[in-house]
């Protein structure tokens, strides 16, 4: 036999297996990803729900977004300072080289190294959400209907009529 009939048939009896394989998996693995995608769906509805009902609370109530973002920009002064201070403990470390061992700076320097990294993205994650609340408040019209429409109208007024807590 030649070689180019040997490969076909090995060819052949892998492919016959796998495609029978592959026929039986598809319609479980389309089930799973349907699910999958039904999960994710009511989970930003819900997202979406606590989202509305926190920015109408707001919106209605401007004092409270008024303490809510002073607490906010409290954190942003916090952090702010926590970054500095580390950034500030990492240059003095320098100083002790010398007089400290080499292995306690390295582990100093990268815990207040990883403690402004940490800050820095809270900052920015904080940044993010207040910028995204602050545009729902000015445009709550709009956000309103976007809300609407992906909850369904039935779904919206109900979720109207709810007192934000």
């Amino acid at each position: 036999m030649s070689e180019g009939l040997i490969l076909f048939l090995v060819g052949l009896a892998f492919a016959i297996p796998f495609s029978i394989f592959g026929n039986l998996l598809t319609p479980r693995f389309e089930e799973w990803l349907s699910k999958r995608s039904e999960k994710a769906a009511l989970r930003l509805k819900g997202e979406t729900s606590e989202n509305y009902l926190r920015t109408k609370l707001y919106y209605l109530d401007p004092s409270r977004f008024t303490r809510f973002a002073f607490n906010k920009i409290l954190d942003v002064l916090f952090s702010m300072f926590i970054i500095a201070l580390g950034l500030c403990a990492m240059l003095l470390s320098s100083e002790f080289h010398g007089k400290v061992p080499r292995l306690t700076l390295i582990l100093f320097s990268s815990g207040m190294g990883s403690t402004v990294i940490y800050y820095t993205i809270r900052l920015a994650q904080l940044k993010r959400s207040m910028n995204r609340l602050v545009y729902r408040l000015n445009k709550f019209t709009e956000y309103q209907q976007s809300v609407r429409e992906l909850l369904g109208d039935n779904a919206f007024v109900e979720l109207d009529k709810e007192e934000p807590a």
